[in-house]
């Protein structure tokens, strides 16, 4: 690609509104898959690592101290975990939390805003879920109190699924709490205003999408 092009392409593909502010390796990813050029990986990852907005908004990363066991899926939907963003600003539909779903094989990623948050609120989201792609054998959450209920721990039962949690402390470890993490950047990059992280959500699930599908495709045999 000619040098004079190079700067709009990085702009386009990682400040726009639907780029999101992905990571250098996120969208070096999906760049090389269209173009090259000499030093390319070296240039996506020095500008997004200047990038004011990504260095105002994402935090130091880590693995929290102590060993945990890895979790291990075969298939996509095998193991499922689910978390609560929020509370938010009240958005203009009356939207304070949302409400995270991810396929842990594939990192499909499902998000659904909350007015309220009950078991039975959840219960009925992670239903419509896994009516659409089948009820996992595990699902993973923190020990929040309303993942702790008598009601939520008796329907996953009935279901057959194992539900598993996971203390706070150790949120890092869960999958879910990254994607959190890459959606409060995508509402920082997208939104006017506080009050409007509701009306972006379209535009981050696209997002999730394009990530979960190249996730699939790089796992299967050559």
């Amino acid at each position: 690609m000619p040098k004079s092009l190079r700067a709009a392409l990085l702009r386009s593909s990682h400040d726009e509104p639907m780029a999101g502010h992905l990571s250098g390796s996120k969208v070096f990813a999906k760049l090389s898959r269209v173009v090259t050029w000499p030093g390319m990986k070296r240039d996506i990852f020095r500008y997004c690592r200047s990038c004011r907005v990504c260095q105002t908004v994402k935090s130091r990363g880590g693995k929290p101290p102590g060993l945990m066991k890895p979790i291990v899926s075969e298939r996509p939907w095998q193991v499922a975990t689910c978390d609560l963003m929020g509370p938010f600003p009240r958005s203009k539909q009356g939207f304070i939390h949302l409400m995270v779903v991810v396929d842990h094989f594939s990192k499909w990623v499902e998000f659904f805003p909350l007015r309220k948050v009950t078991a039975r609120a959840m219960l009925e989201k992670l239903q419509e879920v896994f009516c659409r792609f089948g009820f996992p054998e595990r699902l993973i959450t923190d020990n929040a109190s309303y993942f702790t209920a008598r009601v939520f721990s008796v329907t996953c039962r009935f279901l057959g699924i194992n539900h598993c949690t996971t203390s706070p402390y150790h949120l890092q470890s869960n999958l879910t709490e990254r994607v959190n993490q890459t959606l409060k950047l995508m509402f920082a990059a997208f939104a006017e205003s506080q009050r409007d992280w509701a009306d972006h959500l379209s535009e981050s699930h696209s997002l999730f999408e394009h990530g979960s599908l190249a996730q699939l495709v790089s796992r299967q045999p050559s």
